[in-house]
């Protein structure tokens, strides 16, 4: 199964996550707050409280085993002041 993972489900995340779900993706979420997980899970979606700038071992802690799973990752949260924090640590491991 596909499973999509959305850093930040905001406005440009959030209605390709309602698509790929109808087309039946699992999708996860991350939110930089507890409201925002709550939102995220009343979607119907995997959400996880997570910040980008505390870096993707942190992710990988919130999310246990989910992370194996992962076929397909829209970064859309927003940059910090100095630019995109996972971007900044992990270009290398995107092979962008």
């Amino acid at each position: 199964m596909s499973h999509v993972l959305c850093i930040g489900l905001g406005y440009s995340a959030r209605p390709i996550a309602a698509r790929l779900a109808r087309r039946g993706y699992s999708v996860s979420a991350t939110s930089r707050s507890e409201a925002g997980r709550v939102r995220i899970a009343a979607q119907g979606y995997r959400a996880l409280a997570w910040n980008p700038a505390d870096g993707v071992a942190e992710l990988r802690a919130a999310a246990g085993d989910l992370i194996d799973s992962v076929t397909h990752l829209i970064v859309s949260a927003p940059p910090e002041a100095h630019g995109d924090p996972l971007l900044e640590q992990h270009t290398a491991d995107l092979a962008l």
